[in-house]
């Protein structure tokens, strides 16, 4: 935010508690403002948030709790529709810091429409770039369906843990082997069926 916007936070602050502004003021509420990263619309919003909800004096915390609160409800709320690039497939680094940017830019967008309406989105349109592409019919479906039928993440493995990803893998490895030998079990009774003798 800018020091004029929060001049303009504090006029509308100030019509709702009649309090007096000073240069002082100014300071700390920008302060406030840079620390935790405010755009004048989510701190109106969060200022129209508080005054629904409390007669208390308004204070740069306030906003912040509104703020904080609402961007943990809009993370709770991203689901993944868009599969990473391909050549992150060998560096879950590079894949875990992918996811969280994604999931960063649309909780900062759910914010956005946060701001403008008052309300978090259950989901917002992704767009797929850079080698990624769309799986529409997963992430933002099975999420509503989830939260349709009050299912919770509960045993979901978190995409910032590199053990987790490990661990599937070499499930899905071990997983994998598995069906091979009953495949080649099976084409060996089936050649042995062919050739006139029962397994």
């Amino acid at each position: 935010m800018t020091e004029d916007e929060v001049i303009d936070l504090l006029t509308l602050v100030a019509a709702g508690d009649r309090r007096t502004v000073g240069h002082a003021d100014v300071e700390v509420w920008l302060g406030v403002a840079e620390d935790d990263g405010w755009t004048f619309p989510r701190a109106r919003r969060a200022l129209r948030e508080h005054r629904r909800t409390s007669t208390d004096w308004v204070t740069p915390a306030h906003l912040c709790a509104h703020i904080t609160a609402a961007r943990k409800t809009a993370r709770s709320k991203f689901t993944e529709d868009v599969c990473p690039p391909q050549y992150l497939a060998d560096d879950p680094r590079a894949e875990i810091a992918w996811r969280r940017q994604r999931a960063d830019r649309w909780t900062e967008h759910a914010l956005d429409v946060w701001a403008d309406t008052g309300t978090v989105p259950d989901d917002l349109p992704q767009r797929a770039e850079h080698g990624e592409t769309m799986r529409p019919e997963l992430g933002g479906a099975v999420a509503r369906l989830a939260r349709r039928f009050g299912i919770t993440g509960a045993g979901k493995p978190q995409p910032a843990d590199p053990n987790q990803h490990a661990e599937a893998r070499a499930e899905a490895a071990r997983d994998l082997n598995d069906f091979r030998g009953r495949g080649q079990r099976l084409l060996a009774d089936a050649d042995q069926h062919a050739a006139g003798r029962t397994p």
